[in-house]
């Protein structure tokens, strides 16, 4: 794993934690995350994810995301609007984010947050089948 690709930001169930890391064989950016976001934190989320984002883009022609949302928080509406705002300067047409783990007040917002290339899916298998299709 890269060290460009390998980032903490650390927190507690207060303020969040999320990581990014890309699977070396997969080439899959990995994204988890746990607790409540706030703002600082999604600001410093979407800073790292763009680059390794746009890395993997230049290098696969194409963004693969497993989004694990196991252990987050449901978002402040604030929070909630800036991460479509965020998303919406990181993806582009032809990326694919797959959502896997959430509750159900979480998929309520994840469908008000997402983007054609966002799907929601209820496990890692599915998801990842729909990541590696051609």
């Amino acid at each position: 794993m890269s060290n460009l690709a390998d980032l903490n930001i650390h927190g507690n169930q207060e303020t969040g934690v999320s990581k990014i890391s890309v699977d070396p064989t997969s080439k899959i950016i990995c994204v988890s995350s746990i607790g409540l976001n706030t703002k600082s934190i999604v600001d410093a989320h979407f800073a790292h994810l763009k680059t390794v984002v746009d890395n993997e883009r230049r290098t696969h022609g194409i963004a693969r995301v497993l989004l694990d949302l196991q252990g987050a928080l449901v978002n402040p509406p604030e929070v909630a609007s800036q991460i479509r705002t965020l998303s919406e300067a990181v993806y582009r047409p032809g990326d694919r984010v797959a959502v896997i783990n959430l509750t159900t007040l979480l998929k309520l917002q994840a469908k008000r947050v997402a983007f054609p290339h966002h799907r929601i899916f209820e496990d890692e298998r599915q998801a990842m089948e729909w990541l590696t299709a051609p």
